[in-house]
């Protein structure tokens, strides 16, 4: 049997499809992937964790099902390019405005964000809206981050981070990311660890969204976590400043009042670089979690209303001198809607269904013009 180009271990994918495929096929070639015989044959796969080559056949057959050889045809470009330009490149590859302050974006990026709760704790079904999102033109994928929904009714939920590893194995273009994950209730160094892990398995496509994280369904509290909101910003700052050390590759000597690496080197350096790009929520008229924003990559302001949202930007001018470089994730609302967005500058506009809603896959087999009604 000769087995579909597609199916072979060249990141680079198929020109052309065959005119006609059935599902049979399909699960053949996935069975010869997954087959000790295929792994030993391969010199990519020889050495490769099983897990990573690892496809779901449901989603194989939801794909078929769907009629995935009629869709646009991928970046023929091998995954290696994907976001792996130079830093001097990094607006470009980020999809950023370059062009110099409110009011002259060069086009908003369009994100689509998943709460993993409920029916969308599956973690094939995330797998699968993340496809069908990159399929639909979308530029981003993003992952609700927190470990409790409502405690006082309990909700099937799925880890943000190892489902975004799995996001990052079957898609080829979207950005990735938690949005947002709080230091307060992490590690350092085991967040660093993830972010280079998931930023080399994705190919340099990886966001990172930070914040200081919020106790209204106790999920600080409820673990003994930090709630003190002062002491969760000095955390977040200190976190940080740690995890741009250890993702610089260099020696790492850091004593801080609440974390700490003595004298260690941590390896390899993620793809993106200088570091990993970070956003960091903001909510409210706080204008700190702002200035911390304006200091890194972009801003990601909450349940925003039109004036804070101004002021917001002012401050992030006031610290930067323009918004050159940096990005701005607004959801368009009644009152915010998406051409004045346009006209504020800002560079994301993002989007997700409600909790547990199955109508995500319906947003996520949607172009994003026709989600946020662009003429």
């Amino acid at each position: 049997m000769v087995w579909p180009t597609r199916f072979k271990c060249s990141p680079t994918p198929l020109a052309s499809w065959p005119s006609r495929r059935h599902e049979q096929g399909i699960r053949s070639s996935i069975r010869w992937l997954l087959s000790s015989a295929h792994r030993r044959a391969c010199p990519s796969c020889r050495n490769r964790p099983k897990s990573i080559r690892a496809v779901s056949l449901r989603f194989v057959a939801r794909m078929v099902s769907t009629c995935w050889d009629r869709r646009p045809r991928r970046d023929p470009r091998p995954m290696s390019w994907v976001n792996t330009a130079p830093a001097d490149n990094r607006d470009d590859r980020l999809g950023r405005s370059s062009s110099g302050g409110i009011g002259k974006t060069v086009g908003m990026k369009h994100a689509l964000t998943i709460p993993p709760y409920g029916e969308l704790s599956d973690p094939a079904a995330l797998v699968e809206l993340a496809v069908a999102a990159e399929q639909s033109g979308w530029d981003a994928v993003f992952v609700w981050d927190h470990v409790l929904r409502r405690p006082d009714d309990p909700q099937e939920a799925a880890d943000a981070w190892v489902a975004m590893a799995a996001m990052a194995v079957a898609t080829e273009r979207v950005r990735l990311g938690p949005m947002v994950t709080p230091i307060t209730r992490r590690r350092p160094i085991k967040l660093a660890r993830e972010c280079t892990t998931l930023d080399h398995l994705s190919g340099g496509r990886l966001t990172l969204g930070l914040g200081l994280g919020v106790d209204t369904t106790r999920e600080l509290s409820a673990f003994g976590e930090v709630v003190d909101a002062r002491e969760r910003g000095a955390r977040l700052d200190e976190g940080v400043e740690l995890l741009c050390q250890m993702w610089s590759g260099e020696e790492v000597d850091f004593h801080g009042e609440h974390f700490m690496a003595d004298r260690v080197t941590v390896l390899p350096r993620p793809v993106q670089q200088p570091r990993i790009p970070m956003w960091f929520a903001a909510r409210g008229k706080a204008r700190k979690p702002v200035r911390r924003a304006a200091r890194y990559d972009g801003l990601y302001p909450i349940e925003v209303e039109e004036a804070d949202l101004r002021s917001m930007l002012d401050v992030v001018v006031e610290e930067r001198g323009s918004l050159d470089g940096f990005d701005v994730i607004v959801e368009p609302t009644d009152e915010l809607p998406y051409r004045l967005l346009e006209e504020l500058g800002i560079t994301w506009a993002i989007m997700g269904p409600a909790p547990g809603d199955p109508a995500a896959f319906d947003m996520a087999n949607t172009a994003p013009a026709e989600v946020f009604g662009i003429d």
